[in-house]
């Protein structure tokens, strides 16, 4: 029989088990020995499970041949925790991960802030970060590995670009604003003051770039920003430089401010309270501007914007700019032998802003903007028509007649009635593709031309004569035709481009229902709705016409 005991060595900081013969004692097995190990004082050390079993067996083969009174031999060992760092390959990022010591020293933060500072990582060490890890080191299991980031550097802040701060409001989004009350209700008839300055008026302001902010690696390296890029401020009609900084436009003469691009235009403005029969009708080279309402069956034509305060019924509306109306645009149908047709016409070079329209023809050559309904028109627009709210597309559309370039976003397009409406968007296919056909045309022809140039060539270089002066003739016309072919093919592939924007351009949208009687057409496709639909969208992708349910 034997007993087991353990001989710590402060030198080595190494760990013996001693086995001696005692009688009576239990025999020990190695069962019994990683026991004791696992509840003595020494448990937290790395154990050497071989050393033991070999100690084990040495016992039973030492008694087989003499008579031991004892054995020992080293089993576990102190073994002080480690650390190992990693640099993210962007070096913007460094973590440490600690295995955990086997009874020996703990990593404390000033090991990890001597590592940090020994491998160039110094003013991007995270402090709570390190506290953390070696916390969470300290609470581990023996041997177990613990990582965390403990630096890391900061990214480059690029600069804002420049921007025109405007400092008058435009016309044509003080239409889209009406009141709002103190309880909430909205007046539609309060639609605040028309915007109207006078010479000298700052108009708007060029705000600089911003250089952005360095940033670093952990490693230190500087990482250089982006600048951001300016912004063009540039004088328009009526509007001038205030200084030779060219940072500030003043209006050049009275009149009624227009935001553009890259500044603000100042537009002659003719002034009237209502258009009706004390007026007549009104002509004017400039803008229009309209307190009150356009009168039944009068015209109101400018080469620049008109601005109506409040509605227009039946009559005729033309602006070589944009059109803004604070309230309805009310017609009625005219029947005619070929087709029926509207008593009120409004036409407009850019823009139509509108609160609600009935029995009304609309050509724009920008996007139409009506806030309420549209109920029996014609529309013919370039680019979008957005029927609701500025911000979501809730009116309605009933038995309209729509040719669109673009978009049609509304929140109901048709009625119960199943009444039938078009919504066309060949407005633009229909140009493109003939200049796109010509293009072609001609570029089908300058190859024949070449062909035949070509041949001339090779049929004059083969003979004997001295034909050196045309030659030289025919390689110059074939040089000309050979670049004009070169210019045409890079010209049809831009106008294929415009075609394949223009088809991804398609949308339309119904954020509440789409109902029976709406047909769509998009070149040689139609798509007839035989029953109501909720909210969805139809796109136009690979040449078909797809509706999906809008989310």
């Amino acid at each position: 029989m034997a007993s087991m005991s353990f001989d710590y060595n402060e030198n080595t900081r190494q760990l013996a088990l001693v086995i001696r013969e005692i009688d009576k004692a239990p025999k020990p097995d190695l069962k019994k020995a990683k026991r004791l190990f696992e509840q003595s004082d020494y448990r937290n050390m790395l154990l050497d499970e071989n050393e033991l079993a070999t100690l084990i067996d040495s016992l039973e083969q030492k008694k087989q041949k003499e008579s031991p009174n004892e054995v020992n031999a080293v089993i576990a060992s102190t073994k002080d925790a480690s650390m190992a760092l990693t640099v993210s390959p962007d070096e913007m990022s460094a973590s440490i991960e600690i295995t955990t010591a086997f009874g020996g020293k703990h990593i404390s933060a000033n090991d990890i802030v001597a590592l940090l500072n020994d491998n160039g990582i110094k003013k991007t060490a995270i402090k709570e970060s390190i506290i953390e890890l070696v916390n969470e080191a300290k609470a581990a299991k023996p041997g177990e590995q613990v990582s965390k980031m403990v630096a890391n550097g900061r990214v480059a802040v690029n600069g804002k670009n420049g921007f025109i701060n405007y400092l008058v409001p435009d016309p044509s989004e003080r239409q889209l604003c009406p009141k709002l009350l103190e309880n909430g209700n909205v007046d539609m008839r309060e639609l605040g003051e028309l915007c109207y300055v006078q010479k000298g008026k700052k108009l708007a302001e060029l705000v600089p770039p911003t250089l952005g902010e360095m940033g670093f690696t952990v490693l230190g390296k500087p990482l250089e920003p982006e600048a951001g890029q300016a912004a063009t401020l540039s004088e328009s009609e009526g509007s001038v430089f205030a200084d030779e900084l060219e940072s500030t436009l003043i209006a050049d003469f009275d009149g009624m401010p227009k935001h553009e691009p890259n500044g603000v235009s100042v537009v002659k403005v003719f002034s009237i309270n209502n258009i009706d029969v004390s007026t007549g009708n009104i002509r004017f080279d400039g803008t229009i501007m309209v307190h009150g309402d356009i009168c039944e069956g009068y015209k109101a034509r400018a080469s620049g914007d008109i601005i109506v305060a409040g509605s227009v019924e039946s009559a005729y509306v033309e602006a070589g700019g944009s059109v803004s109306i604070g309230k309805g645009v009310i017609g009625h149908a005219i029947e005619n032998t070929d087709e029926e047709d509207k008593s009120c016409t409004i036409i407009a070079g850019g823009n139509i802003n509108v609160h609600h329209v009935q029995y009304v023809n609309l050509f724009a050559n920008g996007d139409i903007h009506v806030s309420q309904f549209a109920s029996h028109c014609k529309f013919c627009l370039s680019g979008h028509l957005w029927v609701g709210k500025e911000d979501r597309a809730d009116g309605k559309v009933v038995g309209c007649d729509i040719l669109v370039g673009k978009s049609v976003s509304a929140g109901s397009l048709g009625s119960r009635a199943g009444t039938h409406m078009t919504i066309n968007f060949n407005y633009s296919f229909e140009g493109l593709e003939e200049t796109y056909k010509a293009l072609t045309e001609r570029k089908h022809l300058y190859l024949a031309k070449v062909r035949k140039i070509k041949y001339l060539i090779s049929e004059l270089a083969s003979r004997d004569e001295d034909y050196s002066d045309k030659l030289a003739r025919l390689k110059k016309a074939l040089a000309r035709y050979l670049d004009a072919v070169e210019k045409l093919v890079k010209v049809i592939e831009a106008k294929n481009n415009k075609l394949s924007l223009h088809r991804s351009d398609i949308a339309v949208s119904a954020t509440q229902a789409i109902l029976s009687g709406v047909e769509i057409c998009i070149e040689q496709k139609h798509f007839v709705c035989n029953r109501d639909y909720g909210p969805s969208k139809i796109t136009y992708l690979d040449n078909e016409i797809k509706l999906d349910p809008l989310t």
